[in-house]
């Protein structure tokens, strides 16, 4: 099969195209250097590809919940770039479970009705698996 610039990608969120630009480019530079990496491998890695905990959809009591460990900067851009796009969907809660790296915090409540930075409603009680 013949090299193509089309790919179907199996990971969500705008960034992901530079992503898997970066890793074909890796593998025709393997491929220049003798590695037989067959086409079909390029284009099945890219189509199932699974990351499981980023720009995750998941459902729980009957409701789509988005999961996304971002951990840093850059992350919480694309985590809010891929947010943005989803509009006109509600977004009705963000919840963040590390202490921030770059000494602030990542988010900041967005209404009256959120609790503050630093701050948590209750321990966890229960621990919810992905049903996949």
């Amino acid at each position: 099969m013949a090299p193509t610039s089309e790919y179907a990608l199996a990971l969500p969120g705008a960034h992901q195209f530079g992503n898997a630009a970066i890793a074909v480019a890796l593998v025709r530079s393997l491929q220049a250097r003798g590695w037989a990496i067959p086409e079909t491998a390029i284009e099945q890695g890219l189509r199932e590809t699974k990351w499981p905990g980023r720009l995750q959809t998941v459902a729980v009591a009957g409701r789509a919940v988005l999961v996304d460990g971002a951990h840093n900067l850059d992350g919480i851009h694309r985590l809010r770039n891929y947010v943005d796009s989803l509009s006109p969907t509600l977004a009705t809660g963000l919840s963040a479970f590390c202490a921030p790296k770059t000494g602030r915090p990542w988010c900041r409540p967005c209404s009256g009705q959120a609790i503050g930075y630093g701050q948590s409603l209750c321990p966890a009680t229960r621990v919810l698996r992905s049903p996949s």
